[in-house]
């Protein structure tokens, strides 16, 4: 720890850092998929291109597979 910081200055920093380069990673994936989505709306079968759904389930399946 620093001197002279306190716990909570500690927690709080490494909670702003963290949630800031989540957002970030979140936002970049998001472009990224719509982008290569696009690239493949061929090969989807019955499933808009830009579905919601699928975009919320796929990830989270592949997170718990």
């Amino acid at each position: 720890m620093a001197l002279g910081a306190r716990r909570s200055d500690i927690l709080s920093l490494l909670l702003r850092e963290g949630m800031w380069r989540s957002a970030a990673g979140l936002g970049i994936g998001i472009l990224l998929a719509l982008g290569l989505v696009r690239a493949l709306s061929g090969l989807l079968v019955g499933v808009s291109s830009t579905d919601p759904l699928t975009f919320v389930i796929v990830p989270l399946a592949l997170r718990y597979e």
